[in-house]
């Protein structure tokens, strides 16, 4: 092998290199569920109530289910009252793995939580 064929192969090895490190890898999945509050009297344990927040598209994400929870909390607490909460996942979605960030699109759109590395 000569200086110039090593030199190529070289270059060539460097831009693959710096071609894998610029790409964008994500997963992307999709999670459906609601959160249980219930509020109750600390004096003497007694429900005062109970609501059930769900999501619309992806629960990791939902900012209305999020300002919900947010205003209800606001709403209810109090000396008196104790609040407590459960999640319950109900669906989840196929997780998607291997794609590029502009093959992520879609899914963000459609409601789906995507991580991506570049």
């Amino acid at each position: 092998m000569n200086a110039k064929s090593g030199l190529t192969t070289s270059a060539a090895i460097f831009l693959i290199t710096l071609f894998n490190s610029c790409s964008c890898d994500c997963w992307c999945e999709k999670n459906l569920g609601c959160t249980i509050l219930t509020v109750k009297l600390k004096s003497n344990d007694s429900l005062v109530v109970s609501q059930i927040y769900c999501s619309q598209t992806n629960y990791s994400s939902d900012l209305i289910l999020r300002d919900s929870i947010t205003e209800f909390y606001a709403r209810y607490s109090s000396d008196t009252t104790a609040i407590s909460s459960r999640d319950s996942i109900y669906t989840h979605e196929q997780r998607i793995e291997n794609l590029s960030c502009k093959e992520s699109d879609p899914y963000i759109k459609n409601g789906y939580n995507c991580e991506c590395a570049k």
